[in-house]
């Protein structure tokens, strides 16, 4: 409700998603939020929180910093320099996983060799209890191989919705008979689980459990976390799963409505 924030407010319902305000707490509020929204998005919102905090305090203390104007342009060039700064080193070559920096942002990059690259997203619907997964396989030409829009009637946590992703689209791998592949996926936190061995003990340690179950079935297997400016043909196919009643597959082919992603990615 702060005046000096009327403007970012605006400009903030502009191009994202906006935010319950019935919420009593802080934490409530930025927790429904980071419920519906991708891990980019989710930066850029700390970011911004940053931002105003900062602006804040030297309000109060009479400091030179205090513009309440520009805000989210701010915000936005900042995560863009982080990812310049901290993506790509002298070589041209990615420290994140396989993407590659272009134009302050991050994109897709195809796998190298015989290797394949799998793609996965979500997106969590919890006023309809539904979760979107969306799936993709490409090889090193980044010619898709299959991918896949998976529909799931549930309540879910976006982190346990990404776990649940990450099972599907290994029995997926399997289902196509590949082999040599690359997970790629934009929730950090899942990845770090799966490649460190944390919360078997929790209520979805037996996902976690089948995932290292199903991994040792797929030679030299591996599991990175990318933006999701990198996974944008996964969360495309999420976004078409939370339109549809059963899950839909695509064997060396993909819905239109993704074309112009893929022959993006192509470039890499």
């Amino acid at each position: 409700m702060c005046n000096k924030l009327k403007n970012t407010r605006k400009e903030w319902l502009t191009g994202h998603q906006g935010l319950r305000t019935d919420r009593r707490k802080f934490f409530d509020c930025v927790y429904d939020y980071f419920r519906k929204v991708s891990g980019e998005e989710k930066e850029l919102f700390c970011i911004l929180l940053w931002r105003i905090w900062c602006c804040r305090n030297s309000a109060v203390h009479n400091t030179s910093l205090a513009d309440f104007s520009e805000m989210i342009g701010w915000s936005k060039k900042f995560q863009d320099d982080y990812y310049r700064n901290n993506g790509s080193n002298q070589s041209g070559t990615s420290n994140h996983g396989g993407t590659v920096q272009v134009c302050g942002g991050v994109c897709w990059r195809p796998p190298g060799g015989d290797e394949y690259k799998t793609n996965c997203g979500t997106l969590v619907d919890d006023k309809k209890g539904r979760v979107g997964i969306g799936i993709i396989i490409r090889n090193s030409r980044g010619e898709v191989l299959a991918c896949s829009s998976q529909i799931m009637e549930a309540n879910l946590r976006d982190r346990i919705a990404n776990v649940l992703a990450v099972q599907r689209c290994l029995h997926f791998v399997l289902e196509c008979g590949l082999n040599s592949t690359k997970i790629e996926s934009d929730e950090a936190t899942v990845i770090k689980w799966i490649n460190h061995g944390l919360h078997r003990d929790t209520d979805y340690g037996l996902i976690l459990s089948d995932i290292d179950v199903m991994k040792v079935d797929i030679s030299g297997i591996t599991f990175s976390h990318i933006p999701s400016s990198a996974n944008k043909a996964a969360l495309s196919l999420a976004k078409i799963a939370m339109g549809i009643a059963e899950d839909r597959f695509w064997l060396e082919n993909f819905p239109d409505s993704i074309r112009s992603i893929i022959q993006t990615d192509k470039l890499g």
